[in-house]
């Protein structure tokens, strides 16, 4: 998919929760990565568990039992790492697919913002009228945007709360965005634009719907720049 979607108004309508293709890179190679270590831990824990059933189950002296002992526990270990990082893979694997969801969403909410701007454009109400109803139009589509926004956000939040409670930092998923600078309660407000937003349709109109660049158009500042996954 391409960095937006297709559409001349789509960045205003819907750019400031568009998560882009890099993000969702980030979560798949998140996702493989602890798939991988997952993998790679069950199969080292069969390997200590299969010595001690194996070649040191019969073998007698302290020496052995401690190196039993020692297989045993580090089985253990084996194990629950293995278990942590499959939550996570879990956790990775939600927040893709959330990602993608909200992708979709903002696809469509982009493709019927468009299609009602257009008519307006093509309608043959005077230029001062039509940029009254596109800014109308576009705070409706962002407001929208920030909904389908807040709505896959909670499945996020719940997938880091799992690792948060595997982990047992105590902490919940709200307070540990709090921590990485997201204030959760505003991510999805919409912010006043008022004259500025009305200049910049005015100026879409006068070049004939260019889509303006992303420095000059409404950003939530709250919208994460990256991600952050708490400690293992």
């Amino acid at each position: 998919m391409s960095q937006f979607p297709a559409g001349e108004w789509s960045f205003l309508l819907v750019g400031h929760q568009w998560p882009t293709d890099q993000d969702l890179m980030a979560l798949s190679h998140g996702r493989i990565n602890r798939d991988q270590l997952k993998s790679g831990f069950i199969r080292f824990a069969d390997m200590l568990r299969n010595a001690r059933s194996g070649p040191l189950a019969e073998q007698q002296g302290f020496t052995v039992d401690d190196l039993r002992n020692a297989y045993g526990r580090g089985e253990e270990q084996a194990r629950q790492v293995a278990e942590k990082n499959g939550v996570k893979a879990n956790a990775y694997g939600i927040a893709y697919d959330s990602t993608l969801s909200l992708q979709h969403d903002l696809t469509a909410l982009a493709n019927e913002g468009n299609q009602r701007i257009k008519e307006i454009q093509d309608s043959s109400q005077p230029a001062a009228g039509k940029v009254t109803q596109i800014v109308t139009v576009v705070n409706q589509y962002q407001a929208l945007s920030n909904i389908a926004a807040a709505k896959y956000s909670g499945n996020v939040l719940d997938a880091i709360q799992t690792i948060l409670d595997c982990d047992g930092t105590g902490l919940s998923a709200r307070q540990y965005a709090q921590s990485n600078g997201l204030n959760v309660g505003e991510m999805f407000r919409g912010r006043p634009q008022g004259r500025d937003l009305e200049q910049q349709v005015r100026g879409m109109l006068e070049k004939g719907g260019t889509t303006p660049g992303p420095g000059s158009v409404y950003r939530n500042p709250q919208a994460p720049s990256g991600r952050e996954e708490p400690n293992t």
